[in-house]
C-alpha cells in the first residue's frame, strides 16, 4: 500500500442530512471531508438522506473544493439493507467520492463485496 500524496491529518465528518454545511466544511482547512450516511442519520431517514446526497453529488460533481482535498463518504454496514442501498446508489452515481469508508466491518467478505460493487 502506498502512502497518500499528502498526509491526511485532519478529516471532518459532516452528516449527509446537512449538505448546506459542505462549503463551510471545505473552507475549514481540513484535509478532507467525510459525508456521513451512517451514525449521524436516523434509520427512518436513511433512504431520503441517501437520495439527497446522491442528487447533490450529481448536481455539484461531488464535494466542492478549490484545493487538493479528499472527499469521502461513510456508508452503513453491508450486512443490512441500508449499506447495500448505499453501495447501489454510489454505483449509480456519476460523481463519486475519492474514498468510500465501510463501517462496522466484520469480515473480509464485506470488503470484497464493496470492491466488486464499486469501480
Amino acid at each position: 500500500m502506498s502512502a497518500p500524496a499528502f498526509p491526511l491529518t485532519a478529516l471532518l465528518f459532516t452528516p449527509g442530512s446537512r449538505l448546506e454545511r459542505l462549503p463551510k466544511a471545505v473552507a475549514s482547512g481540513a484535509d478532507g471531508l467525510i459525508v456521513d450516511l451512517e451514525d449521524s442519520i436516523a434509520v427512518a431517514h436513511k433512504d431520503r438522506v441517501r437520495a439527497e446526497v446522491v442528487a447533490y453529488f450529481k448536481q455539484h460533481g461531488g464535494v466542492p473544493a478549490d484545493r487538493l482535498f479528499v472527499s469521502a463518504i461513510r456508508i452503513n454496514n453491508l450486512r443490512g439493507p441500508a449499506g447495500r442501498g448505499d453501495l447501489d446508489a454510489l454505483n449509480a452515481c456519476v460523481a463519486r467520492p475519492d474514498i468510500v469508508m465501510l463501517s462496522k466491518v466484520e469480515s473480509a467478505a464485506e470488503v470484497q463485496l464493496a470492491a466488486r460493487k464499486l469501480p
